[in-house]
């Protein structure tokens, strides 16, 4: 591949996926392995590509592109999770209701025709190795198709940029649906690699525990495996089982029990609750002594709800409606 490089990741969807509705947290942004998270899995694995520099991730608004830039700048430091690429940016997609194929077309046109754009849908892991896609460039070529188990797509692509000159600069236009057939009707040379036995998606509370224990024990023979972050608070009387992840600012009262689950930033887990294959969102409380299981669990905490009762009392004093006095 000895042309200019970019990658795309499509990290937005028409409409949000059950686990990232439920979370209101970018998938991108989640924790996965034993550091970091899916964003970085993705950076990890595009680094493999000999001469990318350029990584545009593409995202549904501009509240999605702060998330997504400020978890990049927590990122953990080159060389603790492999290379990364030099050059990345969030960007909020330029129009509405384009498909991944417009969305293709709009965030690529900047690009010189010969330049070779990789696109990887960000709502699902990585696969393990990126490599094929580039042992199977040929000169000539116009598209790879990453594939998987029984030749299904792997989530993964390479396109020459002068192929999306098929996808018009209005309307919908779908990558899987409209764009390869387009390329294949024209008689483009279009090959597959292949990445692996399956893609691992992350649409929902299921596949992303599963993805989780995975990149815990990629072996699946360890039974306990805990990513513990050192601003967490654990008490000693808790326990921990199966693959979890505790997130910076997490809380654990005494005689919790927590089991294959993943604890957001600042989550409280109430004395003696038992919280299991469960996703528990940042901020989010779980009463004392209650059950969580197999749920994505999002509660504003009591405190803050006093707090803000508080203060509309404060206020209502102060504008002289009395209400609450």
């Amino acid at each position: 591949m000895d042309r200019p490089l970019t990658a795309v990741l499509l990290a937005g969807t028409l409409r949000p996926s059950p686990l990232r509705e439920a979370l209101d947290v970018p998938v991108l942004c989640l924790p996965m392995g034993k550091e970091g998270t899916v964003l970085d899995a993705w950076l990890t694995a595009l680094a493999e590509i000999d001469g990318l520099d350029d990584v545009r991730i593409v995202v549904n608004s501009e509240r999605d592109v702060e998330a997504v830039e400020a978890c990049h700048r927590a990122s953990p430091a080159p060389g603790r999770s492999g290379p990364r690429p030099g050059r990345v940016k969030a960007i909020a997609e330029p129009a509405s209701w384009r498909g991944a194929g417009g969305i293709l077309h709009d965030v690529t046109g900047d690009l010189p025709r010969e330049a070779i754009v990789i696109v990887g849908e960000a709502n699902a892991l990585p696969p393990s190795s990126l490599a094929p896609m580039r042992a199977a460039w040929r000169d000539g070529s116009s598209g790879i198709v990453g594939v998987c188990g029984t030749d299904e797509p792997a989530g993964v692509y390479a396109f020459a940029r002068h192929t999306f000159g098929v996808v018009g600069p209005i309307g919908y236009h779908d990558l899987k649906e409209q764009l390869l057939p387009a390329l294949a009707s024209g008689g483009a040379a279009i090959r597959t690699a292949y990445l692996g036995e399956r893609l691992l998606r992350l649409y929902e509370r299921a596949e992303y525990l599963a993805a989780v224990r995975r990149s815990l024990a990629p072996d699946g023979e360890a039974t306990k495996v805990v990513r513990r972050s050192p601003q967490a608070s654990i008490s000693g009387s808790a326990i921990l089982e199966g693959c979890c992840i505790i997130e910076d600012g997490v809380l654990v009262e005494d005689g919790a029990v927590v089991h294959d689950t993943v604890l957001l930033s600042g989550a409280t887990i109430g004395g003696g609750a038992v919280v299991s294959q469960s996703i528990v969102a940042p901020l989010s409380a779980v009463h004392p002594r209650s059950q969580i299981v197999r749920q994505v669990f999002r509660g504003v905490p009591e405190r803050v709800v006093e707090v803000a009762a508080a203060a509309e009392r404060r206020a209502a004093v102060v504008d002289g409606t009395g209400v609450g006095r």
